[in-house]
């Protein structure tokens, strides 16, 4: 007899399904006792246009979300010309109890875009505002005769659970242009010679800005620049100075408003806000009155 030949039986699953690769890193979100003033300038300046803000707004969120430490503190500003620079929220916290205020803030924020990219003068009014936000903390002054005197508040924001002195200040700066640098010389209407030059970065290598002289004397925040240069024009050296604190190694560019390439540098920022190592100083003085530039 002749054995028939073998007939292999249609398969009875539909064909497998390879699940697709997950476009972005999920983090857990941060739980360390980190805390700080984490605060976010977002530019929202002309050429940003709506599709792209909310990329930046979405970022943002992220960060709050996954990457500020619950015992942190948060405040939102947005600038543009000198008219449309905005605090969008005080400093708020902590993020334990507070993150959906924050959350809230950004899901509302419409677009409005606003001409030019007045970078100077919207890092001003942000030091302004922590320097006006810490200085209601106590202070200790030591008399020539060696007398300790403390003065000032013990609380912050009238909330007696804000010890603000006593964190430190981190400041992200999101724009996606070359400031708006003015350089005015002249004569004002009495015909006093005037030099008002409204610079971010001064172009020689051996003269300051008055903000670049500002934040070299500034010792408690630390400045984080995320530079978006879709646009070929876009010069870094024009921004590199606001990091005076680490050299220009903070200033990060991107080279598009792709949501990857946000989450391609959120490790950076995370490992500066939720490092789990006591960032800003928090615990190291059991003495309340000691402010945080003391703080060894």
């Amino acid at each position: 007899p002749v054995t028939p030949a073998p007939v292999t039986a249609e398969p009875t699953s539909a064909s497998p399904t390879t699940a697709a690769p997950s476009i972005a890193p999920t983090y857990v979100a941060c739980d360390s006792t980190d805390a700080m003033n984490v605060v976010f300038l977002m530019d929202e300046s002309g050429s940003v246009d709506s599709t792209e803000w909310d990329v930046i707004l979405g970022f943002v969120k992220r960060i709050v979300t996954f990457d500020v430490s619950p015992a942190s503190y948060v405040a939102l500003y947005e600038y543009a010309a000198l008219a449309a620079f905005q605090e969008l929220l005080e400093f708020t916290g902590p993020m334990s109890t507070e993150q959906s205020v924050v959350i809230d803030e950004l899901d509302n924020n419409n677009y409005t875009p606003a001409g030019q990219t007045e970078t100077w003068d919207a890092v001003n009014r942000v030091l302004d505002d922590i320097d006006e936000y810490q200085s209601q903390g106590p202070v200790t002054v030591t008399w020539p005769n060696g007398i300790n005197e403390t003065t000032g508040g013990d609380s912050c924001n009238n909330d007696a659970n804000d010890d603000c002195w006593r964190r430190q200040n981190i400041l992200f700066i999101l724009t996606d242009g070359n400031p708006t640098d003015r350089i005015n010389n002249g004569r004002n209407n009495n015909g006093v010679q005037t030099d008002a030059n409204y610079v971010t970065c001064d172009d020689d290598a051996n003269t300051q800005s008055p903000l670049e002289l500002r934040l070299s004397q500034t010792e408690n925040v630390d400045v984080v620049v995320i530079l978006i240069a879709t646009d070929a024009g876009v010069d870094e050296d024009k921004v590199n100075c606001l990091d005076t604190r680490d050299n220009g190694d903070d200033v990060i560019t991107l080279t598009s408003f792709d949501s990857n390439a946000f989450t391609d540098i959120e490790i950076r920022i995370r490992e500066k806000i939720c490092n789990g190592q006591g960032a800003g100083c928090v615990t190291c003085a059991e003495d309340e009155s000691i402010p945080i530039q003391e703080c060894g």
